[in-house]
Parts: C-alpha cells; sequence; structure tokens
C-alpha cells in the first residue's frame, strides 16, 4: 500500500505496539488486535484463523 505522507504509518504508531491487522484483498482493515497476544497458546491462533476464515467466506 502505497502513501506517500506516512498517514497509515502514523495512524498505527498511535495507536498501540504490538497490534496485529487482518487486511482484506482489497486493502481495507478488517479486524486488528491490539497489545500482546500469546501466540504459544491456542487461543490467538484460533481467534486469527476464526477471523480470516470468516473474511474467505464473504
Amino acid at each position: 500500500m502505497m502513501d506517500g505522507k506516512l498517514g497509515l504509518l502514523l495512524f498505527v504508531l498511535l495507536l498501540a505496539l504490538p497490534t496485529v491487522y487482518l487486511i482484506d484483498k482489497d486493502g481495507y482493515v478488517r479486524s486488528w488486535c491490539m497489545g500482546e497476544l500469546n501466540w504459544k497458546g491456542a487461543g490467538a491462533q484460533n481467534m486469527i484463523r476464526d477471523r480470516i476464515k470468516k473474511m474467505l467466506a464473504e
């Protein structure tokens, strides 16, 4: 995604770090998770997987 004025970068940095974004095929942010996720457990993986399946089904 091209952003000559770095608006997206500044927007992202102002929210929270770390943040996971799910972006659809048209370039729109469809879902996000702010803060740390426990990637070692199944919870975060299942949440992301479910959201991706929902997006793919649309």
